[in-house]
């Protein structure tokens, strides 16, 4: 049985989430999913669900240091997007944020990324995900 209380939610509900773009100097941090609900195998930034009880800043923080085991510092709001994940079922409003990072320690967490990677802005991996490459446009 999945621990994710929203694995078998099929378009009921929209889902909010986060996500940060870390960036230092001209790259931003990208890590390679791993097999999950959606997104396998793309780059991603890391994000992920609002927590009961969280605020959007409270959960990017948690999340970036869950994900990459980085703490990052006034994360900024970027934009939003609004996204269809249909293959999981799956819909989620995105709040997008932006925070500088100039530490060189970074950890993927094995249970979201293969790796992390700094990536150059104007040289994105080709499995970017959607979502990113609207934000970054």
């Amino acid at each position: 049985m999945s621990k994710d209380p929203y694995h078998n939610i099929r378009y009921k509900y929209c889902l909010t989430g986060v996500a940060c773009i870390i960036n230092n100097d001209e790259k931003i941090l990208l890590g390679k999913r791993i097999n999950k609900s959606h997104g396998s195998g793309e780059f991603w930034v890391p994000g992920g669900k609002i927590d009961y009880g969280e605020s959007p800043i409270e959960s990017i923080v948690r999340e970036v240091k869950e994900e990459a085991g980085i703490t990052i510092e006034k994360p900024q709001f970027v934009d939003y997007s609004f996204d269809f994940f249909e293959d999981a079922g799956l819909q989620f409003v995105c709040l997008w944020f932006q925070a500088p990072y100039q530490g060189d320690k970074i950890v993927a967490c094995p249970k979201e990324f293969e790796y992390l990677k700094w990536f150059s802005i104007n040289n994105l991996p080709e499995k970017t995900c959607p979502a990113l490459k609207k934000i970054l446009n």
